[in-house]
């Protein structure tokens, strides 16, 4: 990302969490792009493409020769949202609440589909469920969906996009009970339930390290926003650091075809992923370990290891998070396992208190995860 592009972004979650923070009401008058140029220490083009966006966006609305007003439809919003919390009551008298899912194609996920199923049936909730495939055009039409039927709230796991989602970002600042899980959404005050993503991977470095490797490096998908991929590499930098040792920049794995075809779960890219990990293994034959933040990662570099002829984990350690486990709950990578279940309980919590407390703030809960090891290091 160039400077001016992060200036900009920068710029623009500051006035959008000041709108979600109620600093400027609906129709009220943001700062001029001269007082943003100037209270920043940025150009006037940075400061109207951030007043752009917001526009863009549906959080403001910008008047020539008059000035950038707060969306007035934020007031109208609160309003639906409320006539919808009085039709959301199902026919059989349990209280229906949405589950948007990214994805069901990885067990991590499927377990935390699960458990949330499960855990909200013993609280009197109907859980409406839908998937977004990893795309925000599909997780808008998903969001329409479950409002329709009349869902007193939502638990999101958000996919994943440059900016904020516009309808998700609209219920959010309309008060409507959303709670995210496995990852918040930057700058809104949204609640947040996920794994201490950043300790899970300070765990899975500081086992390697343990085992007398130094050569250890941190392999990601190109999805820099993600913010849980974004603790995962920062603990694996700390442990790396903590042991005086060099802490390499993240190795950015080409993005898979993900969700691309829902009905085909087994073809989401693996050859030019296996490609790059071969060509990558070849290039860089000193590293002797890998820390995965996927577990799609994790196998496709086994792979391209076997391809190789290179034992792992006698040639090469790998290890990651989360793991496809067998009949008899056997696995084979050292991967850190997610909390579902503590995850699911915590994120009802939020969502049964939100139902109370309509106006209640951003908090972020972290679930401890545990290492778990395998025959990969």
């Amino acid at each position: 990302m160039d400077e001016l592009s992060y200036q900009y972004e920068v710029l623009y979650r500051h006035l959008a969490e000041g709108i979600a923070a109620g600093d400027w009401k609906p129709g009220e008058k943001l700062p001029t792009e001269m007082q943003l140029a100037d209270q920043f220490g940025v150009s006037r083009i940075t400061s109207k493409r951030a007043l752009n966006l917001l526009a863009e966006q549906g959080l403001a609305v910008r008047k020539r020769g008059l000035g950038t007003f707060v969306s007035q439809a934020l007031q109208s919003g609160r309003a639906a949202a409320s006539t919808r919390l009085k039709m959301a009551a199902s026919k059989n008298g349990l209280r229906r609440i949405g589950l948007l899912m990214e994805d069901l194609g990885e067990s991590y996920a499927l377990s935390l589909f699960y458990a949330i199923d499960q855990l909200a049936s013993q609280r009197g909730f109907q859980i409406c469920p839908a998937v977004s495939y990893g795309q925000q055009t599909i997780e808008r039409k998903r969001l329409h969906q479950l409002l329709t039927l009349g869902v007193e709230g939502i638990l999101v796991m958000p996919a994943h996009g440059t900016y904020y989602d516009t309808d998700l970002l609209r219920l959010v600042l309309d008060h409507f009970p959303v709670v995210m899980v496995d990852r918040p959404l930057m700058g809104i005050p949204a609640p947040c339930v996920c794994s201490h993503h950043e300790e899970g991977a300070r765990m899975l470095t500081e086992h390697l390290i343990s085992r007398g490797h130094q050569q250890i490096m941190y392999l990601t998908s190109e999805v820099s926003e993600a913010i849980s991929l974004e603790d995962r590499y920062q603990g694996y930098k700390k442990a790396m650091q903590d042991a005086g040792m060099s802490a390499s920049l993240p190795v950015i794995v080409p993005p898979a075809a993900r969700f691309s075809h829902p009905a085909q779960p087994q073809d989401r890219g693996q050859p030019e992923i296996l490609d790059f990990l071969t060509d990558w293994l070849v290039s860089h034959p000193d590293v002797t370990a890998l820390v995965c933040a996927e577990y799609g990662i994790a196998h496709l570099a086994r792979a391209a290891a076997q391809s190789l002829r290179r034992d792992v984990p006698k040639d090469l350690a790998i290890c990651c998070f989360d793991e496809k486990y067998g009949y008899q709950g056997e696995y084979f990578f050292t991967h850190i396992k997610q909390d579902e279940t503590g995850i699911a309980h915590n994120a009802l919590d939020i969502l049964e208190n939100m139902l109370a407390d309509k106006n209640m703030r951003r908090q972020t809960r972290q679930i401890p995860v545990a290492l778990m090891e395998g025959r990969s290091t």
